[in-house]
């Protein structure tokens, strides 16, 4: 946008005859339309131009959400039922990150019990999980 007002002014300069501009080449005074017009290639190309719009519309549902939300009476902030649910969420997610440790761990247990045998020199515990103890009987 600043270089198109840069070229409307330049062109009306040279159009008015004002001295230094009036005896530059018209060369000079279209750049400034030439540099924006690759400047808008260029960002639609990269798809700036594409993300500014995705984001405005986003944050305009948004708002759009959030009115409606207050309007029903279920603002995100002081809605009891909406904190409630999100504890709910929050516990279930606590619940099952717990089922998979416990999981992990019975996976972890069922490999050291079904391919290393019980007198194992305690070589393999090193690339499973914690080494045995030493014996102390030259093992």
């Amino acid at each position: 946008m600043i270089l198109i007002a840069i070229g409307v002014i330049l062109l009306a300069a040279a159009l008015a005859g004002v001295e230094p501009v009036a005896t530059w080449s018209w060369w000079a005074i279209a750049t400034p339309f030439g540099l924006a017009a690759a400047w808008w290639v260029l960002a639609d190309a990269l798809g700036w131009t594409q993300r500014a719009a995705q984001d405005r519309a986003e944050t305009r549902i948004d708002e759009r959400r959030d009115r409606t939300r207050v309007a029903m009476g279920l603002d995100a902030k002081t809605s009891t039922r909406l904190k409630r649910q999100q504890e709910v969420r929050r516990a279930e997610a606590r619940q099952q990150q717990a089922r998979l440790e416990s999981h992990k761990k019975g996976q972890d247990e069922l490999l050291r019990s079904s391919f290393i045998p019980e007198d194992s020199s305690g070589f393999a515990d090193t690339f499973i999980g914690e080494p045995k103890p030493a014996t102390g009987n030259g093992d």
